[in-house]
């Protein structure tokens, strides 16, 4: 039995699990949204790399959440939508924010693999939040290979 007149008191601290829910329902249209309409001009007003961290804060929550078959098809999505943007537009912006962004995808995803070597400048904090479930190192080479293609 709680007393009616109970204090509640925030934590003056908040733990940010960085992560973005996503449900295999909604791999379209976050991938649409992140990787084909943004616009470069649009980008550049965010912090470097925005688009690579959203991406990679969904893979985190896939994770999380252990879904093989989501991983497979958000990291397919994902992938297929970055092939697209060279021939999908004749702006050079676009091929640059997807190269840059690409990049940092890839380096996140080795960064937070739980490889030893990737992990050695990461704080504590980084390295509790390394995927658990998944070794991504297939990806890893067709995100790399992907550059090239840019």
């Amino acid at each position: 039995n709680v007393p009616g007149n109970v204090d509640l008191r925030r934590q003056s601290i908040r733990h940010f699990s960085g992560m973005i829910k996503c449900n295999p329902q909604e791999t379209e249209r976050i991938t649409d949204a992140v990787v084909l309409e943004l616009k470069p001009r649009l980008a550049a007003k965010y912090i470097p790399g925005l688009p690579a961290y959203i991406l990679f804060m969904c893979i985190r929550y896939i994770d999380f959440v252990d879904d093989e078959a989501h991983v497979a098809g958000f990291l397919s999505a994902v992938t297929k939508k970055i092939k697209k943007v060279p021939r999908r537009n004749e702006d050079i912006d676009y091929p640059i924010l997807w190269t840059a962004n690409t990049v940092r995808f890839l380096h996140t995803l080795q960064q937070y693999s739980g490889e030893e070597k990737y992990q050695a400048t990461n704080t504590p904090k980084q390295n509790e939040q390394a995927l658990r479930n998944f070794d991504l190192t297939d990806y890893r080479t067709i995100f790399a290979d992907l550059v090239v293609h840019l």
